[in-house]
């Protein structure tokens, strides 16, 4: 099957149909036959590996997956995807929902001043719901940072190995 990603533009408002979800923030959608990724504006769901994320990603298939959207485009991350306020059908604004649901965190480096997600998180908090069953859950950002960091760290150690080696020739 031959893949054919539409072109969406900042700032444009387009309806589309969730086809695929990857994880809890963000998946593929349709638009008049033509396929884009995207993710949801001010959230960042668990990674693969930490606990919660098949929740955040089995949460968001039940609100979106296979049924139509619409998308308020407001950036392109740097990966190509398309940042969205993605809405469904009766209007309810998905990164809210999934935030206030405990299945997200409010994204503030990205959605400083998004009030809306802001209180979604302080409610999801204070019900202790989803990922905040845990009292201190570790945010996506720290979890990449840190796995990132790991692997630099054993590159490090491999490289100097390495010299150790080729001096002992």
């Amino acid at each position: 099957m031959r893949r054919v990603w539409y072109r969406f533009s900042e700032s444009a408002v387009v309806m589309s149909f969730v086809v695929a979800i990857g994880d809890g923030d963000g998946g593929v959608v349709e638009t008049n036959g033509f396929r884009r990724q995207f993710r949801l504006y001010g959230v960042d769901a668990p990674e693969r590996g930490q606990p919660s994320w098949r929740e955040s990603r089995d949460y968001l298939k039940q609100l979106i997956l296979l049924r139509p959207v619409m998308l308020r485009i407001r950036d392109f991350d740097r990966y190509g995807r398309c940042v969205a306020d993605v809405y469904g059908v009766s209007g309810i604004r998905i990164s809210a929902v999934m935030i206030r649901a405990g299945m997200a965190w409010w994204y503030r480096q990205y959605a400083f001043d998004d009030f809306e997600l802001r209180e979604a998180e302080e409610a999801a908090r204070r019900a202790r719901g989803g990922l905040w069953v845990e009292s201190s859950p570790t945010p996506p950002w720290v979890y990449r940072h840190e796995k990132n960091s790991r692997w630099v760290f054993c590159e490090q150690i491999s490289d100097a190995a390495g010299d150790v080696a080729a001096s002992d020739d």
